[in-house]
């Protein structure tokens, strides 16, 4: 969680505007070499609590490919079985699976980014360029279509942030 917080704080310090110009307000890099160097895990982390998940029918999740709440609830990526499981963190127990994969306008066709405000989940299809919404009982709400190949997305007050992969001097993230 403080990961998340981390990198929603460096995210807010970097904005862009999509009036058509694509200017650089600011740019930030980022340490990405941890070779030798050494952190400590509660420098990182102030809380650990572990909590066994309780998967449905012999469900197994294949990878947690990212991760986000809302209140009790966890939401795992499962890029591999391309669907989203929910579980309440109190007992573990699962409460939903979204397997929602399709080309339709409320499916997706390769999830690789999740992200929650406090009543909705965001998931990022990279392949058909979308952000699709989601209630928290993973009731589809809507779509926004995107014009660029997103990496990964955050929500930030009422902002979505998302990564522009593409490799560009006028913009790397957008607020969508």
């Amino acid at each position: 969680m403080k990961w998340i917080s981390i990198f929603v704080s460096c995210c807010m310090f970097i904005s862009c505007s999509d009036s058509g110009e694509n200017n650089l307000i600011a740019k930030y890099t980022m340490r990405t070499d941890f070779r030798n160097h050494n952190m400590k895990l509660e420098s990182l982390v102030s809380n650990i609590r572990i909590f066994p998940l309780q998967p449905q029918n012999e469900e197994i999740i294949g990878s947690v490919n990212d991760l986000c709440f809302i209140g009790d609830t966890v939401y795992i990526l499962d890029e591999n079985a391309s669907s989203i499981h929910s579980f309440d963190i109190i007992n573990g127990k699962h409460i939903k699976t979204l397997h929602g994969r399709g080309g339709g306008n409320r499916e997706y066709v390769h999830p690789i980014a999740i992200a929650s405000d406090e009543k909705h989940i965001f998931l990022l299809d990279q392949m058909t360029q979308r952000i699709l919404c989601y209630d928290k009982n993973l009731n589809y709400r809507n779509t926004t279509g995107i014009n660029f190949a997103g990496g990964d997305l955050v929500c930030h007050n009422d902002n979505l942030i998302v990564y522009n992969l593409a490799k560009s001097p006028n913009y790397d993230y957008k607020f969508i």
